[in-house]
């Protein structure tokens, strides 16, 4: 036993919340920026566990010597974690540089690196293993709330990866690095390489999914049903991957107004950009300024427009996916959503500070915080279509997310009735 480790993870238990909620704050923010702009993804958060710090801790023993708790801040960088998996591996690039401009981050961490890996003395490695850009970002003061400013001093690493890649260094991760029964074997090795080969495969088939996908909406011609078919119908004609987009969601509300959101609509707008894509503007804002001056007459009408969306936080900020046809009672739902999860953080928080504040599910509502099983249903059930709204993939109803909307309603204020010392500053929704 290592009195330093010991005593730190003691410590760190009880700062963990704090960790999570910085891991989590940047979660939404890479989710709010990589989804306005159209890239598709899937970002989740977590606090480093104490049990996993204490074994990260003594591995490291004895080519390390911890004295103090500092030397274990200095060393450990990923308290908060953030990782991102994107859909398709040819938007990494583009993902890194806006959450280089949305956080304040080191230099880039690229992966594979040319350092031995584990095994590579008895077997030799085909392929180049892991794929990834890590960055160590820390959230900036000003897009954070005022009561919340502390959370801008700890690191967060940010791992940017594909799907695939993401899964395939779970497995390896836990096998290579933490075997249940002693050293792997040289088979072993074998086939581990042949699924990192097979990640690759896949990766393969995803770009050349996503440029199959964008040629079918360049030229089928129908309305663009999200924000993410305009960005790839804007990047299929422009041709050029790296091409900063900008504000997708909001442009596509634009477009819808103007009756120009479809691809031969846009066609006169966007092909002339294909020279000028590589300036360091982005493309959503160039078409604007093409569409915006061609009639001298209507360009204080239209930039009246843009500026009315643009300054409404409609789209997808900051409550996740854009509104689709149910519109407003589509944001309703999301705002609610939002609201009934702080109330519960707040509540945990003072009734059992050892529970993560990231926790919310059915057994927490009922045995923690006294909800009848209908109730605690009707919660999770109108979360799950929260995040299907977000995904576009909610195929009922405007009557069906009042329905949800309602009972979450109802429950934050059976949750205020019952923890009204907890709650006495929550806005109503």
């Amino acid at each position: 036993m290592n009195p330093v480790i010991e005593r730190f993870v003691e410590r760190y238990v009880q700062m963990q919340d704090f960790y999570a909620k910085a891991a989590e704050r940047c979660r939404e923010q890479c989710r709010d920026i990589l989804g306005q702009n159209g890239i598709r993804h899937i970002a989740t958060s977590r606090a480093k566990r104490p049990d996993r710090l204490r074994e990260k801790l003594y591995q490291r023993l004895p080519d390390k010597s911890y004295k103090d708790d500092q030397d274990i801040w200095k060393d450990i960088i990923d308290f908060s974690g953030v990782r991102v998996a994107l859909y398709f591996p040819g938007d990494r690039a583009d993902a890194v540089k806006l959450l280089q401009e949305q956080f304040t981050c080191e230099e880039p961490r690229k992966f594979p690196k040319n350092s031995l890996r584990l095994g590579g003395d008895i077997y030799t490695y085909r392929f180049r293993g892991y794929s990834a850009t890590h960055l160590l970002a820390k959230l900036k003061p000003e897009n954070l709330k005022s009561d919340e400013s502390r959370l801008a001093a700890p690191r967060i690493e940010i791992q940017v990866a594909s799907v695939l890649m993401h899964a395939w260094s779970e497995v390896e991760h836990d096998i290579v690095y933490k075997p249940l029964s002693g050293k792997l074997s040289e088979n072993e090795y074998a086939l581990l390489d042949q699924v990192n080969g097979l990640a690759f495969a896949g990766e393969l088939a995803l770009e050349q999914l996503q440029r199959t996908m964008r040629s079918r909406i360049a030229t089928e011609n129908k309305p663009f049903d999200n924000h993410y078919e305009l960005a790839a119908y804007l990047h299929s004609t422009i041709g050029r991957d790296d091409a900063r987009m900008g504000r997708a969601d909001q442009f596509l509300e634009f477009l819808r107004k103007l009756k120009l959101d479809r691809p031969h609509a846009l066609q006169e707008f966007v092909v002339p950009l294909k020279q000028s894509a590589a300036q360091n503007r982005p493309v959503v804002d160039q078409v604007l300024e093409r569409i915006t001056h061609k009639d001298a007459s209507r360009s204080p009408e239209l930039e009246r427009l843009w500026q009315t969306i643009s300054n409404s936080g409609s789209a997808i900020s900051p409550y996740g996916g854009e509104p689709g046809q149910c519109g407003q009672a589509e944001l309703r739902l999301r705002k609610r959503v939002r609201t009934f999860e702080e109330a519960v953080r707040r509540v945990v928080s003072g009734l059992d500070p050892s529970v993560p504040s990231s926790r919310l599910d059915r057994e927490l509502l009922t045995k923690l915080l006294g909800f009848d099983g209908e109730s605690a249903t009707n919660v999770m059930e109108a979360r799950k279509v929260n995040v299907l709204l977000f995904d576009a993939q909610w195929h009922g109803t405007e009557t069906d997310i009042e329905r949800h909307s309602a009972n979450l309603a109802r429950a934050l204020d059976l949750l205020s009735k019952k923890f009204p010392h907890y709650l006495k500053d929550q806005k109503s929704t």
